[in-house]
């Protein structure tokens, strides 16, 4: 098998297997999210330039990512019913004292919409990952999180998506989006359908 570089891009500082995902958006485009150890975030898309796929790369900025924390997770998933993407993001950052640590899962575009967007033909915003990333909350979390994904619990629908989280705790969180106020929070229904943990 004859295998060609399509792409190579550059990360600020080296990554792990939770720290990459895969959001399908709008309208069958696919991008890549990658996040290095020490903040960055990196989206690789291809776009269609003269019959030709050509890889491109943004330098996500999302906030609320001290220079200090390390990202351990991230996943992401499109709000269907929005037609917009919700971005997790796990962090450790060093704490007041020597020995401690602060935790957190950090989610983006929950409740963001595209007023003042620009709007292109295909009636997309110009700058849809501004918006995402402007729009943060963050969870506090008691654990040292390790896995993070989406699933959706019950059915179709936007309202229906939430966050799993692994953590050092030995146990599955849930995160779900409360309405009509679109935060999220942690959900202590999940340990009956996890009784093993």
């Amino acid at each position: 098998m004859d295998l060609e570089q399509a792409h190579c891009v550059t990360l600020s500082s080296q990554t792990n297997i939770y720290s990459s995902c895969l959001l399908e958006w709008p309208r069958s485009q696919y991008h890549l999210l990658v996040a290095s150890l020490h903040g960055s975030v990196i989206c690789l898309d291809y776009q269609q330039v003269a019959g030709e796929l050509r890889a491109t790369t943004t330098n996500i900025q999302f906030l609320y990512i001290p220079a200090d924390a390390e990202i351990v997770s991230l996943d992401c998933f499109c709000q269907s019913a929005y037609r917009k993407p919700v971005v997790g993001i796990t962090l450790v950052k060093p704490g007041q004292e020597s020995d401690s640590r602060a935790h957190f899962l950090n989610i983006y575009g929950a409740r963001h919409d595209y007023s003042g967007s620009v709007v292109t033909e295909d009636h997309q915003p110009s700058q849809p990952w501004k918006s995402v990333a402007e729009d943060w909350q963050t969870c506090d979390l008691l654990f040292t999180p390790l896995a993070l994904q989406h699933v959706d619990i019950g059915g179709s629908g936007a309202e229906d998506n939430a966050f799993l989280l692994s953590g050092s705790d030995k146990r599955v969180h849930l995160y779900r989006c409360s309405q009509p106020l679109l935060t999220f929070q942690e959900d202590e229904g999940v340990r009956r359908l996890f009784p093993e943990f």
